[in-house]
């Protein structure tokens, strides 16, 4: 009965099987007489676990510990290929090699090793020339150091190559001061400069202020010689007779030979050579003018695209030349200057650019004039004050008193109405410096009031960049509020996960670190992890263009760079900033923790870990790597990325991850600071990315509304980060208008950029991306109402799928295809529009009265109706709608 029924239970149950009940003691139940012996099934042996052998490619990398390789490493024969007979066992091929038991194996120390073998095999090497030039040698001393000199002659060769790609990284060795290792940190310099400054004496500082003045005066005398060389060189501009010559002349000039972007830098070249900021501002407006005059002087044809092209960006060049001026120099223009300004921006049809600069001026002449009237009534009062005691003290006199009040009462209502008089011919001065109209305008065709959608399409490089620049003492370029909040960060030797954009300047402000560093000691140590061996060696060369003015103590054994590879090394525990790859530093921290002195003594010289692209870290091959360095680094580092989706998660992670707490981290000693890891995010890009693709030897523009999917924008909108470029929203705003009815395209008249920058000199990144947001809002909307249909989303896709492209013939490319008119009910009003403001360009000609009508004209054009969606010029005239 026991039996059968605990058959019927191993056969009825599913999670039940003979090897997981048996064996089972049945001895009691055997004793007992219960059951009988025979016919049960016998008690099954334990089976052996089967040890499977590992075969090893190069057990030095491998294997730590030879006691534990007995018995389970099996070595392939084709990995030796030395070995001329099969060793008889395991045991006596790992003796061979020189492996000892219960002896750790320093992974290190075994590359460096093999990489410096394989030196000297290729040292023992003597090419057939070297060794006809040895035996024609008399003695050993003379081939000894014949071939010292051509081992120094070829690592000179490859110290030249290093500096040659240092050298083609235009301007990085311009961006540190030179590095002068004080043995001392910042905040002690700084506190030393402090108590410096609190000890002057008054008399000191009346010196200080005398010798300020004196340099000032030694100043302008300099830049009085200096003006005469720089009008020298602006003679060159005179001589440009096409549009690109004229550009790069004008960017030598103001910027300099060395620039590394085709913009004007702050105007380094000038500041170069002239110090104080009047004399500045002189030279650059004399500069304007001369550009103006070589500017007017070419011609083009309107039928040659290139020339277009080129001309087109020299008027941009120009455009940004004068707000620029006007941008660093507002104080210190004069009525003659604002006029030059004006009447540049009028010669390249920028009109409402030129009044809003004008009205700026105005504006700011008054405040000074108001701060100045206001610090001479002060003075006066004073003055009155000082006679009213006086006065007061004479009592025996009080009609000589009375009859002064008379006539003071007299001089100043007198005072009055001549300072009335003075501020009302003031304001008539500073409005007699607008200028309305240029005498002579280039030789561009663009449509009246279209110079807002000439910025949008051609200008959008260009944008002036409002995200917090100012001068630092720690760099040498002006850097952006979130890049001075990440150098705040790095002195306070903390750490920080920097989520940027490419291009926008992340690494270029990490290199802080590494200055940092260098400065304080000779022996702290900065490591890059670079994702890939090409980063590695870019940033390799970077360095030495940076670093390259530190020295070192003749008996010091230190050197500025070193890379580690397990192909390649040089240096890697004798330099100040370490260049390698993840996994190659997982072998060095790993070393240290099976305490190999030379490498622990490393690991405690630590200052800074740069982790590039860290979102590696999420890849399936590789990404462990990343994680075991970020737990197992003992200092502070910087975690870079541009693609981190996540950044607030990732950053709770690394706050867990990055060195599991310790006693002195839960009871730090009185007065340590506290270690933290910041979140530093930017998302403006310095420059925008324009999709194109390449089909037919043309390249066509790739809109990113036109692979949008209609159904997702309903459900889930548009993505955070979708961003359109100043030339595709205002393709997206005129196709959107024109696919829409009548109706629902004139309540988009107030986005019209000549209407939503009416009152903009010059279009900035920050005003854009408020365009832009607002857009994208507006346009969700209609798409929720369902205004937006599938059949005009389907319609707006064509159209920005259909833009002209572009090719080496025709540079007017990313145009919308006005003859296409599916799915528009105001197409023909767009083309009326843009026939009427054909018609109504700027001409020098015109006389004052048809000026008046004009105006009349543009402004009745310009109020938003049903009637009246926005303007736009014909494929001719360009810098509006299309072109």
């Amino acid at each position: 009965r026991v039996e059968s029924a605990w058959k019927r239970a191993i056969e009825g149950s599913k999670n039940f099987s003979k090897e997981h009940l048996f064996p089972i003691d049945f001895s009691g139940m055997f004793e007992g007489g219960l059951i009988d012996k025979e016919g049960l099934p016998a008690i099954p042996v334990p089976k052996e676990k089967e040890h499977h052998p590992i075969v090893v490619e190069n057990a030095a990398f491998l294997a730590r510990d030879a006691s534990n390789l007995k018995g389970i490493v099996q070595i392939k024969e084709e990995t030796i290929p030395n070995v001329k007979a099969k060793l008889d066992t395991q045991e006596e091929f790992l003796t061979s090699k020189g492996w000892q038991q219960n002896v750790h194996l320093d992974l290190v120390y075994e590359i460096m090793k093999d990489a410096k073998e394989k030196e000297e095999e290729e040292n023992k090497k003597i090419p057939d020339w070297m060794k006809k030039r040895l035996a024609k040698m008399k003695n050993d001393l003379e081939r000894q150091a014949f071939v010292a000199k051509t081992k120094a002659k070829k690592e000179q060769k490859g110290n030249r190559a290093l500096h040659l790609y240092a050298k083609s990284l235009t301007g990085a060795d311009q961006l540190h001061f030179p590095i002068v290792c004080s043995g001392k940190k910042k905040e002690e310099e700084e506190d030393k400069k402090d108590k410096a400054k609190e000890k002057v004496s008054a008399k000191a500082k009346e010196i200080m202020e005398r010798n300020v003045k004196d340099k000032k005066d030694d100043m302008k005398e300099a830049d009085a010689l200096q003006m005469k060389n720089f009008e020298k060189n602006m003679e060159a501009i005179s001589t440009a007779t096409n549009p690109n010559a004229y550009g790069t002349t004008l960017l030598n000039i103001t910027a300099g030979i060395y620039r590394a972007m085709d913009n004007f830098n702050d105007f380094a070249a000038v500041k170069n050579i002239l110090k104080l900021p009047e004399s500045q501002c002189k030279a650059l407006i004399k500069l304007t003018k001369a550009a103006r005059s070589a500017l007017l002087l070419i011609k083009i044809k309107e039928d040659d695209s290139r020339k277009r092209y080129e001309m087109r960006r020299a008027m941009c060049l120009t455009f940004r030349l004068v707000h620029d001026i006007y941008n660093q120099y507002a104080d210190y223009l004069d009525g003659k200057s604002i006029g030059v300004l004006q009447e540049t921006l009028l010669a390249i049809h920028m009109k409402q650019s030129a009044k809003c600069m004008f009205d700026d001026w105005v504006k700011r002449m008054e405040k000074k004039q108001a701060a100045e009237a206001a610090a001479a009534g002060k003075g006066g009062d004073k003055k009155d004050d000082k006679k009213g005691k006086k006065d007061d003290k004479k009592d025996d006199k009080k009609s000589k008193k009375d009859d002064k009040k008379d006539d003071k009462k007299s001089k100043k209502d007198d005072k009055k109405k001549d300072s009335k008089d003075k501020e009302k011919e003031g304001e008539e001065d500073l409005e007699s410096f607008r200028v309305e109209k240029s005498k002579k305008a280039v030789e561009y065709k663009m449509a009246k009031g279209s110079e807002v959608e000439f910025q949008l399409k051609h200008m959008g490089q260009d944008f002036e960049r409002t995200t917090g620049s100012t001068s630092d003492p720690r760099v040498r370029f002006k850097p952006d509020a979130w890049q001075r909040r990440l150098l705040q960060i790095v002195d306070q030797n903390h750490s920080a996960l920097v989520c940027a954009p490419t291009a926008s300047g992340k690494t270029f402000i990490c290199y802080y670190a590494m200055e940092k560093a260098l400065r304080e000691s000779n022996d702290g140590v900065v490591v890059f992890v670079a994702p890939s061996k090409t980063i590695m060696n870019q940033v390799d060369a970077e360095v030495y263009a940076r670093f390259k003015s530190k020295s070192y103590p003749p008996t010091s054994p230190m050197v500025l760079q070193g890379t580690f590879l397990k192909e390649y090394n040089k240096r890697p525990l004798d330099c100040q900033v370490l260049v390698t790859v993840p996994s190659a530093l997982e072998l060095m921290l790993m070393s240290a923790e099976n305490d190999q002195p030379k490498m622990r003594d490393w690991v405690k010289r630590l200052r800074y870990v740069i982790f590039d692209e860290i979102h590696c870290i999420g890849d399936t091959e590789g990404g462990a790597v990343w994680e075991h360095l970020l737990q197992m680094i003992p200092c502070p580092f910087l975690a870079l990325s541009a693609t981190v989706g996540n950044p607030n998660s990732f950053l709770s992670w690394l706050k867990r991850a990055h060195r599991a707490p310790t006693l002195e981290d839960v009871l730090p000693p009185k007065g340590a600071p506290k270690h933290e890891i910041h979140l530093v995010k930017h998302e403006e890009r310095y420059s925008d990315l324009y999709k194109y693709m390449y089909t037919n030897g043309q390249l066509k523009p790739l809109h990113p509304v036109a692979c949008l999917n209609y159904l997702q924008v309903i459900s889930d909108g548009l993505a955070a980060d979708f961003y359109l470029s100043p030339a595709e929203s205002y393709s997206f705003f005129l196709a959107l208008r024109k696919c829409l009815p009548k109706d629902k395209a004139a309540e988009l008249d107030w986005l019209q950029p000549k209407v939503y920058f009416k009152t903009t000199r010059a279009v900035t990144k920050r005003q854009y991306r408020y365009f832009l947001a607002t857009l994208k809002m507006e346009f969700l909307k209609l798409v929720r109402n369902r205004v937006v249909d599938q059949q005009v989303f389907a319609n707006i896709c064509d159209l920005l799928r259909d833009m002209k492209p572009l090719s080496f013939d025709n540079l007017d490319g990313g145009e919308l295809d006005l003859e296409n008119d599916k799915g528009s009910e105001v197409c023909k009003t767009i083309k009326e529009e843009e026939s009427s403001d054909d018609s109504d360009s700027d001409s020098s000609s015109d006389s004052e009265d048809d000026a008046a009508a004009k105006k009349k004209s543009l402004t009745t054009k310009s109020q938003p109706s049903a009637s009246s969606p926005a303007t736009a010029a014909d494929g001719k005239a360009d810098g509006v709608a299309y072109a």
